[in-house]
């Protein structure tokens, strides 16, 4: 199962609510240029964002959770950040941010945390410990014991779960 919620820095991640529809439609959802290397369109009524927050409520949290993300300190949206367990050894995940937060940090500051998370799920797997591994099987292996080294060139992750916590680098090739 995906963690109820995740906390960084200066971000909360929580499930995603009801209460969130106007926040999103407010905030993102409408604008064509937040949109415009997405999957989706600009929602052009609230219906539209009611209907996607539905949608997100109603996938089983062991498959996708979509956490929206809020600043610990004001409770303000700035977007959302959908992770996949497309298998027990597979992740992936997609997010948003409105506009007003590019630039700020805070993607890396989530994909850092995110990456964290996944890492002990390996580790743990490593060392005979967990259920299932969180990392697509042919990006990890075993190092010293139950450590376990990722460098994932395509998303710039590179990190060692041997106690440190995963750097996300823009510099890395793709």
């Amino acid at each position: 199962m995906l963690p109820h919620t995740f906390e960084t820095a200066r971000l909360l991640l929580r499930p995603v609510t009801v209460v969130d529809v106007d926040a999103i439609f407010d905030s993102y959802a409408q604008d064509e240029l937040v949109a415009r290397y997405l999957i989706w369109r600009p929602h052009r009524r609230r219906s539209e964002t009611q209907a996607y927050v539905e949608r997100c409520i109603a996938t089983p949290s062991e498959v996708e959770r979509t956490y929206m993300l809020v600043g610990r300190e004001d409770n303000v949206v700035r977007g959302a950040f959908a992770l996949r367990r497309r298998a027990p050894h597979r992740l992936d995940c997609g997010y948003v941010l409105a506009r007003r937060w590019w630039r700020h940090g805070l993607m890396t500051e989530v994909l850092t945390e995110i990456a964290a998370w996944a890492l002990r799920q390996a580790s743990s797997l490593a060392a005979g410990r967990g259920p299932g591994c969180a990392l697509n099987r042919p990006t990890w292996s075993p190092v010293k014991g139950s450590s376990a080294r990722v460098s994932t060139i395509r998303s710039g992750i590179v990190a060692d779960s041997g106690g440190s916590r995963p750097r996300i680098r823009d510099d890395v090739a793709r």
